[in-house]
């Protein structure tokens, strides 16, 4: 039946029609998916990441392997921090991307922000993506805004096509000159649409971290007030470290990190930051890209590494939009003055070096280009034919069918998850995904031999197809001629063989985290 489903969800039609649906159970899904991170997070170990990947998902604890290759250099008319991509939901054990809406405009608050300029020359490319300042609003190659459902801000920006984020391009940003004072008086009224998404918490959350938000910054009047209050004790009270240890298995990572650790890499500093605040009703997120890189003053451009990827705080402010904030140590954090005047020494100067923004006009970039089971009769003495035939089968039945619809819809946003791919790229995600889902999370330094090669060490019987299905990506990835139909298909086949082994091991393992879920 699953397997039916499998290949049933890959027509698109129904894959569409299955996506909408989604959208109305995404919410319990996302709980019952935290409360699986969360319970199998940690059993590997941490994994270490080679170079530097922006995917729509991160998993706190992968420690990183950053070395100093230049991956881009940027003109501007100062230093930012360059996003790539931003998080809204906290999974328990790391961050996802849910917003995914596509957009060709949107329209960012211009309250108190000016455009910003800056040209990108790639070195090493992240698929599609599009880095900016701030909040971007428009590129010079074709592109692409994913955003969520208002559209007035952006999760990331990305071109139509690899090509075109490959070589030079302009993005034009609004970045927030807005100073201390301005901030605080914003009123706290969010849209449902910012205070479901961005005040998002798992129920797993330990009582502690909450109770420590509260501490810090429950009694201060006003979101920014919060804001700073929680990025002075991150940064005051722990340390940076490069050297990740994985969270133990069934704990919360950031309370880990908070209680235990109490030093690590700036991931847990960002997710700290951002669940404090959402505790204290403060609309937060995640956000991943670099830092400003070092001034090449011979080529008057800002030469950015690898060595600069980061990970910082956005907090929302109605009218202002997205501002920046810096809770990791090791970096210095946006100046802003505490004054109503934005003047001399007064610009925002996000972008961690504190340097001004470009002083232009943002008139010209107006809102049109922006754009609950059994009764309580008593069975005692009953035998056990009477039993059953005492009870109602009403909520076994609804509850089956509930499960059922639950698995399409699961099943359908698995395959969702790999649309824009290949079909070879596509039946290579899936098999990683769901040799993770049954104990064998893949390991982000391994070549894609070497992880063939583990999975079928650990699932002799997938271990023919799936070497099967790493020759086949091995070619299409370097062969100079590529691959023809016959190697897809071949790819298709051979993840659907290695499916079969795999599915048959998921309900022991899905049946642990039930009964983890009722202890």
């Amino acid at each position: 039946m699953i397997l039916s489903l499998l290949s049933a969800t890959q027509r698109v039609g129904a894959a569409e029609v299955l996506n909408n649906a989604w959208s109305t159970f995404e919410s319990p899904y996302h709980r019952v998916e935290a409360e699986w991170q969360r319970f199998f997070a940690g059993v590997s170990g941490p994994s270490r990441l080679r170079g530097v990947s922006f995917s729509d998902s991160i998993r706190l604890g992968q420690s990183p392997n950053l070395g100093d290759r230049v991956v881009f250099t940027v003109e501007a008319g100062a230093g930012h921090f360059w996003r790539a991509v931003t998080y809204d939901f906290y999974t328990g054990a790391g961050w996802r991307t849910t917003e995914t809406d596509k957009a060709d405009k949107i329209a960012v608050p211009t309250t108190d922000r000016q455009k910003f300029d800056a040209r990108f020359d790639i070195v090493e490319p992240h698929a599609n993506l599009l880095f900016a300042a701030s909040e971007p609003v428009r590129a010079d190659v074709p592109y692409q805004f994913q955003s969520g459902p208002d559209r007035t801000y952006s999760t990331s920006l990305r071109a139509l096509n690899r090509a075109q984020a490959q070589g030079s391009y302009t993005v034009t940003s609004f970045v927030s000159v807005a100073d201390k004072q301005t901030l605080r008086r914003v009123p706290a009224t969010y849209s449902d649409h910012i205070r479901a998404k961005y005040l998002q918490l798992p129920s797993t959350l330990p009582q502690r971290v909450k109770d420590l938000a509260h501490k810090i910054a429950g009694e201060l009047p006003n979101s920014y007030d919060k804001a700073e209050a929680i990025e002075s004790y991150l940064r005051s009270t722990y340390r940076y470290s490069s050297n990740v240890r994985a969270t133990p298995a069934g704990r919360d990572p950031i309370d880990y990190f908070l209680f235990d650790l109490k030093e690590d890499f700036c991931e847990y500093f960002a997710s700290s930051m951002v669940v404090m605040l959402r505790e204290l009703g403060v609309p937060a997120r995640i956000v991943e890209g670099f830092t400003t890189g070092t001034y090449d003053s011979g080529l008057d451009r800002y030469v950015v590494k690898e060595i600069d990827a980061h990970a910082w705080v956005e907090v929302y402010f109605p009218q202002y939009g997205w501002i920046e904030f810096e809770p990791t140590p090791s970096q210095a954090p946006f100046a802003r003055v505490d004054s109503d005047i934005v003047g001399v020494g007064g610009a925002d100067g996000e972008g961690g070096s504190g340097a001004n923004a470009a002083r232009e006009d943002a008139e010209g970039l107006g809102q049109n280009e922006l754009d609950r089971g059994v009764d309580d009769t008593d069975l005692s003495g009953s035998d056990p034919i009477s039993l059953v035939r005492q009870l109602d089968p009403r909520p076994a039945i609804a509850f089956l069918a509930l499960l059922v619809l639950l698995i399409a819809l699961g099943v359908a946003q698995f395959h969702w998850r790999f649309r824009g791919l290949g079909p070879v790229e596509s039946a290579w995600g899936k098999t990683r995904l769901l040799a993770s889902y049954v104990g064998h999370p893949a390991d982000p330094s391994q070549t894609t031999y070497e992880y063939a090669s583990s999975l079928g060490t650990a699932f002799p019987e997938a271990s023919d197809p799936v070497k099967a299905l790493a020759d086949v990506r091995v070619r299409e990835r370097y062969a100079p001629g590529g691959i023809d139909e016959d190697a897809q298909e071949a790819a298709v086949t051979a993840w659907h063989r290695t499916a079969g082994p795999l599915l048959g091991l998921l309900p022991g393992r899905i049946f642990g985290f039930v009964t983890h879920l009722f202890r």
